[in-house]
């Protein structure tokens, strides 16, 4: 079996910085990381009048939980 040398430290600095990682710091990454999922749904939507690819957003899910966001259609971007 292989050694992996380091691992114990790098397990240790990981953990320290996801403590140090607060909500405001996920959003951003989250966002950023769903980007190409939004494209993907947005090139996937029959476009008759472009509403609904316009309407795929990142959405903050809720605010306990802000290491959570949700890709979908923004419901009241479109309310006319």
């Amino acid at each position: 079996m292989t050694e992996m040398k380091g691992l114990k430290t790098l397990l240790a600095q990981l953990e320290k910085m996801g403590e140090s990682l607060q909500g405001e710091d996920i959003q951003p990454i989250l966002r950023n990381a769903a980007a190409p999922i939004v494209s993907a749904m947005q090139g996937k939507v029959r476009r008759k009048t472009g509403r609904l690819a316009n309407s795929i957003k990142v959405l903050p899910f809720n605010p306990k939980f802000p290491y959570s966001v949700i890709i979908g259609p923004d419901f009241n971007a479109n309310s006319d």
